[in-house]
């Protein structure tokens, strides 16, 4: 085609056209192929991707309907708890002792709250609290060490997709883990909201793995927690960071506060 192009005045037959067409079209087959492929790719690969993203939205809409539900729960203990205290004065002037022990570890049980971490960001506390219990029952020991203000100049939905996350990971590879546990430090420097989360491995997954790929069968649903991270830190111009401190894994969050 260039051929006759530069110069009508050649004549190419007509096989000898359909042959190179052939030739050519043959030739880049396995590339048309190879970018469909790379092309189809990444289009599940973003589709899986913000299906994952809509999940944890959703759940993050689930912790807050939740803890709605508890703390009209916990006004009703409240309200139980004034009444058993009636009914302990009456028996204290009636002597019955025993059943006025009985009502004092009622009580006591009543006064107990859902969880250990009060922070009085509510939505935080109930996502450390749900998953520090999904931990225990699975054996994995847990530490905390949570300094941060009651008032958090942060997109909450964004911090707390980032830690939903977190969490999830970090319960995930313990559970693989012989005497497992998970230390969790939060608190604020240098105007930053940093959340520091460790668990324990048995060895350097960074040398072996150091992009962090995920190791299982299905590839494209699997892995996806991390890539969240990475996407919603980046939205809150944020820096995330993983390193080994010996014999455990580090993934370490820095969120600027807001202005």
């Amino acid at each position: 085609m260039l051929l006759q192009m530069a110069d009508p005045s050649v004549h190419v037959p007509y096989m000898v056209f359909l042959t190179v067409a052939a030739i050519v079209l043959l030739i880049n087959l396995p590339v048309l192929f190879y970018l469909y492929s790379i092309i189809g790719e990444q289009y599940d690969s973003r589709y899986l991707l913000k299906k994952a993203l809509t999940e944890t939205s959703a759940q993050l809409t689930r912790y807050r309907y939740t803890i709605l539900i508890e703390e009209q729960a916990r006004k009703e203990r409240h309200e139980l708890k004034n009444i058993y205290f009636y009914i302990q004065t009456l028996l204290r002037e009636k002597k019955y002792d025993q059943l006025n022990n009985f009502l004092i570890d009622h009580i006591g049980e009543l006064s107990e709250g859902t969880g250990g971490i009060h922070t009085n960001n509510m939505l935080i506390d109930h996502i450390l609290n749900t998953k520090i219990s999904a931990a225990r029952k699975s054996n994995i020991k847990t530490y905390t060490e949570i300094l941060i203000p009651e008032a958090l100049d942060i997109n909450e939905e964004y911090f707390c997709t980032i830690l939903l996350n977190l969490l999830d990971n970090a319960i995930e590879a313990s559970r693989n883990e012989i005497d497992p546990d998970i230390q969790i430090f939060m608190n604020i420097k240098n105007q930053h909201l940093v959340c520091c989360i460790k668990n324990k491995v048995a060895s350097n997954i960074l040398e072996k793995n150091p992009e962090l790929q995920t190791t299982k069968r299905d590839k494209k649903a699997h892995g996806l927690g991390l890539r969240i991270i990475k996407s919603t830190v980046k939205k809150t111009n944020g820096i995330f960071d993983t390193s080994i401190d010996g014999s455990y894994f580090v993934a370490t969050v820095m969120i600027p506060l807001n202005q």
